[in-house]
């Protein structure tokens, strides 16, 4: 299995399960040198209320709290990022889109947002969203109407691995904030490059780490990271086609909550056919619509 593969980095082993796990870096390794390279946060509640789920049961009514589930997408920490506010919407069952750094109005720390809707109580359905979110000249958080787009629910999982976000990465570290030290991170993990013959399943991760990637990786094929969510269980290997499987760079990794929300994220590291590597290379980022008609995506620039 994955978790025998995986070499876990005995810094900071003495730390504690963490219940209310919230984010993790992935890192690129280059030369001895670790550069922050895209942070994803995994949250979710639940609205349980006593004197509610009473009232409830003398109705003979069934009990269902609202609960949210919740991914964040976000841009490494340790640099500022900016894009324009005006993200593109596209099809992508139709092809691609071209999207850049210009426009007059920009946003700060840009990221991926989706939630995948309260429901639960009154049996009501919820309704998930992906937005473009981040802070404007002010320091105000913002969110506009054009930027966010229907995605997945989380009472819409079924037995799917519902993909919410795609990250591409520049072949360029000039697109990441300084390198730091291996001590800096917390409980790495150093990916393991996809071997068919030996994978089945993805390792499980229920408490916080941070990942690694070698960068030949990315300077070799590119790289681009498929953001899926679904209920608690590991990616296995006979869900995928051959050609599917044939892209992947990494073993995927699977992000889970422990607590009373069921909620697993997982990672699909797969080869891409980038090719920027000017300078000031953005990381690309593409939110998942729920028809595929209507996605957004926009590309985060590193401010020197």
């Amino acid at each position: 299995m994955a978790t025998k593969r995986l070499e876990v980095d005995l810094i900071n082993s003495n730390d504690g399960k963490n219940p209310s796990y919230e984010g993790s870096t992935l890192y690129i390794k280059r030369n001895h040198q670790y550069f922050p390279a895209l942070r994803i946060e995994v949250r979710g509640n639940t609205a349980f209320k006593l004197q509610e789920a009473q009232e409830y049961n003398a109705q003979n009514k069934p009990y269902i709290p609202d609960s949210d589930k919740s991914v964040y997408v976000k841009p490494p920490v340790g640099a500022l990022y900016e894009t324009n506010t005006e993200a593109k919407k596209f099809s992508r069952i139709e092809g691609g889109v071209t999207v850049d750094g210009n426009g007059a109005t920009k946003i700060f720390q840009p990221y991926l947002s989706w939630h995948g809707g309260q429901g639960g109580k009154d049996l009501k359905a919820s309704r998930g969203v992906i937005s473009l979110r981040g802070l404007n000249h002010q320091g105000d958080k913002t969110r506009h109407a054009f930027n966010s787009t229907v995605a997945i629910a989380k009472d819409s999982f079924a037995g799917n691995y519902n993909p919410i976000a795609c990250v591409s990465f520049a072949r360029t570290t000039n697109a990441f904030p300084p390198p730091v030290d291996r001590s800096n991170l917390h409980k790495p993990l150093d990916c393991v490059p996809y071997d068919d013959s030996k994978f089945t399943s993805s390792d499980m991760l229920k408490e916080r780490n941070d990942l690694v990637i070698d960068y030949s990786s990315i300077i070799a094929t590119g790289l681009s990271v498929l953001v899926c969510v679904h209920n608690p269980s590991p990616v296995h290997k006979t869900r995928f086609e051959d050609s599917e499987r044939a892209k992947w760079a990494y073993e995927p990794v699977t992000f889970t909550l422990f607590n009373d929300v069921a909620l697993a994220c997982s990672l699909i590291f797969v080869k891409t056919s980038v090719e920027v590597g000017q300078d000031d290379a953005p990381i690309f980022f593409t939110g998942y619509s729920i028809s595929g008609m209507s996605d957004i995506a926009f590309a985060a620039f590193k401010i020197p």
